[in-house]
């Protein structure tokens, strides 16, 4: 995946997906510093769910012990972007912004980490 980041290509959407793999590979070695940086990229450049990345962005760095106000402003900021894809909203999205709000009402998580990679690999289905 460095060696594509590298790489001169036109289509953006493969950065993404680096970065997307990236993430979740430093996730997976517990490096929530990285992860949460790659979590960021993608809510700065990608246009496909910035709820999500910035849903990811929150539980990685509250993993990395980070507590700053910079949290709480992400927290707010995650259901403004909610998608609609033929007139329904994404499951996805809608676990992102319930967890962001009870960021918010509690100021902590229970597990986001094993949440959110549940959630990845088809873990929720209906809400």
């Amino acid at each position: 995946y460095e060696n594509c980041e590298k790489c001169p290509v036109d289509w953006v959407q493969m950065y993404h997906f680096c970065y997307w793999e990236k993430m979740w590979c430093h996730a997976m070695l517990l490096d929530w510093g990285e992860a949460a940086k790659y979590s960021m990229k993608l809510y700065r450049e990608s246009k496909w769910s910035k709820t999500l990345f910035g849903y990811q962005y929150l539980a990685f760095q509250f993993m990395s012990n980070h507590e700053s106000e910079d949290l709480a402003q992400m927290a707010e900021q995650v259901p403004k972007y909610q998608l609609k894809i033929g007139g329904k909203h994404l499951h996805i999205e809608k676990f992102a912004i319930r967890k962001a709000r009870s960021f918010l009402k509690n100021d902590k998580f229970f597990v986001p980490f094993r949440e959110s990679s549940c959630c990845m690999s088809g873990g929720i289905y209906r809400w």
